[in-house]
């Protein structure tokens, strides 16, 4: 998939509750930004995204998806996010139900 222009976003990345770190899409020039939030999910078996558009409501115009594009930082960021939060869920349920 490659959007046919590059939807930057403000990144939140959230380690526990109360706990985050945001990560501002590089270029924004003081724009709202549209967000995306990453954490663990409340059984801790999974991790959750969040897309809030709420900002720039053009972007979901045909109700099927939204894209978006991070910047270098934030995918460095996301990186390490994802392999520290990988250790900390847990096993899947017995049956496979999340």
């Amino acid at each position: 998939m490659r959007p046919k222009d590059k939807r930057l976003v403000d990144l939140t990345l959230w380690w526990k509750n109360g706990a985050y770190s945001f990560h501002q899409g590089r270029g924004s020039n003081g724009r709202n930004l549209a967000e995306v939030e990453v954490g663990r999910t409340d059984s801790e078996r999974g991790l959750g995204f969040c897309v809030d558009v709420g900002k720039e409501p053009a972007w979901n115009n045909s109700g099927k998806f939204v894209t978006f594009v991070l910047d270098r930082d934030q995918a460095e960021a996301l990186r390490e996010f994802l392999r520290i939060q990988i250790r900390r869920l847990r096993k899947p349920a017995k049956g496979g139900t999340r």
